[in-house]
């Protein structure tokens, strides 16, 4: 009877034994650390192998909650219980969920889940003065992803070989013309600074407006431009958030409240008015800052333009008649 019972307690001690053997690891995730834009380092202990040898270790993250290994992955080759990763290749100003991993032959088990958010840095630089062909000088901006832009509206009254551009007040005389054109907002040479002079797109493909060098921009400069101010952008819908760090601060130039202008970018945008395609001028002159682009809409009568309002923190790109007034924002070749 003794040796039955011994039998039944070490067979008990057995199949405990066995379950400890077939139990999965235990860890947490401790940390998200050194955050840059495009990097962060996640920090874990295994508290538990499970009994078990443990076949791999890391880390997992994703832009959506609890993340596995099936989405992305990066391995500790430590052979301790801390788990120390650096994460590459983030996208700037995103919201990731990260957690640490650990598998033994059981499986693969998940740490706690840890939320962070990457930084996001834009990195510009005064560029070096630029003057036009009438002796009128702007300031220019570095930006990190390479493009230099005036920021200052063009104010020049002829193309860079000299040729004169047509002012034209007369409002019929305006809404006709195929020719290039240019007139203060309102026929007031009290706005040409700091708002610049209004153009007809016809200055624009039949002149070389801006500074030799430079010259106007393309849609595709304008979405460069989007990208780098908010990479997280919805190019289909227009939806970003470069118009608000493009946007002087406060109301001075701006009507309303100027949402959630920021000039992060040092672009400095205002407000210029425009003139219509019948030759009257906007009356909403301190609401929208119109810049042309190159691009014409496809059809005889439309070119493209970048638009920036007082009351929204995107910019965005719309057809425009080419007889309308916009102003004119250069950038460097």
């Amino acid at each position: 009877m003794k040796t039955y019972y011994l039998l039944i307690i070490l067979s008990t001690l057995l199949l405990s034994c066995n379950k400890k053997d077939k139990e999965p690891a235990t860890l947490t995730t401790t940390n998200v650390i050194t955050i840059t834009d495009t990097t962060a380092t996640v920090t874990g202990k295994i508290t538990n192998d499970g009994n078990l040898e443990i076949i791999e270790r890391g880390v997992v993250w994703s832009e959506h909650q609890n993340p596995t290994i099936e989405d992305n992955s990066i391995i500790d080759n430590s052979n301790n219980d801390n788990i120390y990763v650096q994460i590459v290749g983030l996208s700037s100003a995103s919201n990731y969920f990260v957690r640490t991993y650990a598998q033994n032959k059981v499986g693969v088990s998940y740490g706690n889940e840890i939320e962070f958010t990457t930084t996001y840095t834009i990195l510009s630089n005064s560029g070096q003065a630029v003057t036009d062909i009438d002796g009128n000088t702007y300031e220019t901006l570095v930006l990190g992803n390479g493009q230099t832009w005036m920021t200052e509206n063009l104010r020049v009254s002829s193309c860079s070989d000299g040729t004169p551009i047509t002012n034209i007040q007369n409002n019929n005389d305006w809404s006709s013309l195929n020719t290039s054109a240019w007139s203060f907002y309102n026929n007031n040479s009290n706005y040409e600074t700091p708002y610049g002079k209004l153009y007809n797109w016809h200055s624009v493909i039949s002149c070389d407006v801006c500074p030799t060098g430079w010259r106007v921009p393309s849609i595709e400069d304008f979405n460069e431009l989007v990208n780098y101010l908010d990479p997280n952008s919805n190019k289909t819908e227009m939806i970003n958030d470069a118009g608000s760090k493009m946007k002087t601060l406060g109301t001075l130039y701006w009507a309303g409240d100027n949402t959630n202008a920021t000039n992060e970018s040092g672009f400095s945008a205002i407000p210029g008015g425009s003139r219509t395609m019948d030759g009257t001028f906007s009356l909403t002159f301190d609401h929208y800052a119109r810049y042309w682009t190159i691009n014409e809409d496809g059809s005889s009568i439309g070119a493209y333009g970048a638009f920036i309002s007082y009351s929204s923190s995107s910019l965005q790109v719309m057809g425009f008649h080419k007889t309308e007034g916009l102003s004119i924002r250069c950038i460097k070749n």
